[in-house]
Order: structure tokens, then sequence, then C-alpha cells
């Protein structure tokens, strides 16, 4: 569903390894993305995480110069986050040039480091601002679907709704997160995250899989809006 004035800030894929890679490896990845246009890098520790041997590994970041697509390295997993949009102004870019994009990495992944994986995911990241005099969740997001309880339908403090859909590593797990926050009297920014993830479908086609997954993100999302952001906050269909 394309619209007039869309609000899709960000899309971003993962891709976790069945085992994880050693530092020398993720270096060597990282080297060959940068002679391939990834300019700017970067490396920090993940503190969160403990590799097998005690160790704490790095996370290394890769930006290209458009500022609009980054690659992240981890000892478990790839990343790849794209902005849909030039920060300088110019045309909207969406799924299909995020799609060629990120197969083409993970192609350029593979004949660098042919490692198997054990499950992807893609995440919407929405955000808009909005100013309403009467500001209410209802008006923006259905709040008597089966996802959004009807509790939140006057909701107009600042507010943060997350939920989920079967485990992150056993099943095709499915994460929906929603939240406003009022920055001045009148203005609020509102979030809607959706992400899907796939354990199986991909490994035969990669291509097929992130298809899928981007038709149920942009499905949950439609359910969840309301005709009142569908045709006045984004100015309806193209």
């Amino acid at each position: 569903m394309a619209y007039k004035n869309p609000i899709l800030n960000e899309i971003y894929y993962e891709f976790f390894f069945e085992k994880g890679i050693s530092l020398n490896e993720q270096f060597d990845i990282a080297n060959f993305l940068k002679n391939d246009g990834f300019e700017k890098m970067e490396h920090s520790p993940v503190i969160e995480n403990y590799d097998s041997d005690g160790s704490i590994p790095i996370r290394i970041r890769l930006w290209r110069n458009n500022k609009r697509e980054l690659f992240q390295i981890f000892s478990n997993r790839i990343a790849f986050n794209y902005i849909p949009f030039n920060v300088d102004g110019g045309k909207y870019e969406g799924w299909q040039s995020f799609l060629s994009k990120c197969l083409d990495i993970q192609n350029k992944f593979k004949s660098i480091c042919n490692i198997s994986g054990k499950q992807i995911s893609l995440c919407y990241i929405d955000k808009r601002e909005i100013s309403d005099d009467s500001f209410k969740l209802g008006k923006y997001i259905n709040c008597n679907s089966r996802y959004v309880p009807e509790f939140f339908e006057d909701a107009c403090l600042d507010s943060d709704l997350i939920i989920g859909n079967g485990r992150l590593d056993k099943d095709n797990n499915m994460q929906l997160r929603i939240g406003f926050n009022n920055i001045s009297s009148n203005k609020y920014i509102l979030h809607i995250n959706t992400l899907f993830n796939s354990l199986d479908s991909f490994k035969s086609d990669i291509e097929s899989a992130l298809n899928g997954l981007h038709g149920k993100c942009v499905g949950l999302f439609e359910e969840i809006i309301t005709d009142h952001m569908r045709n006045i906050v984004m100015g309806g269909t193209l």
C-alpha cells in the first residue's frame, strides 16, 4: 500500500548465524564492505552479551556516505538498516529498493563468509510528529483490534505498548510496539514498530521469505491504523 505521506522511517533486517563468528572474521567482512562503498567504520563492545569464552564481543558498524544505509556485524548476526527517504530531500524509496540492496549485501556476505543461518527478522519502524489539541490514541490506532485493547482508546499521556507472539528463538515470532510521547502542549510523536521472524522458509529462498515478512509487517500495520491515520495523517493512497 503506497501513501502520499508515508510515515515509514526505517527498515532493518537481521540474519542470525547457526554458529558465532570470530573477531577476525568480523573484520574480514568489514574490510570487504569498506571497499564496496561502506566508507565510514567504527566498532564498540556489546556489553549486554558475552561470547562463549567469556570475552565481551564487539559490534562493527559501517555507513555509506548517503547516510541512509548502515551495516552492522555482530559475533552472532549481521544487520542492515535502511532509511527509505533521502535525508537531503528527493524521492521516497520503499520496499523494492530495500529488498534489492538487502539481497545484494546478503550475497556479498555469503561470498566472503559462507555461514549458515538459523533465523532472519524484518522490522518496520514508522514514526510521525502529530499536532492535535485533542489527541487520543484511538484516533490513530484501532483500539478494538485483536492486538490493541479498548483500554487504550482514550490514552493521551505518554504510553508504550509492547506485545509479542511466540518465542524469539523457537517460533516464527511476531512483535508489535506502539508508543507516543507528548513533546509540547499539542505535539506528539507516534511510533509503530512491527517485527516478524522466520526460522525455516528463508533457508531455501531468502527473497521469498523476505517478501513474506514484508507482507506480514504491512498487513499488521494496516490492521491497527484507523481511517483518520490512513487518510488524513498519511494523505490517502497514491
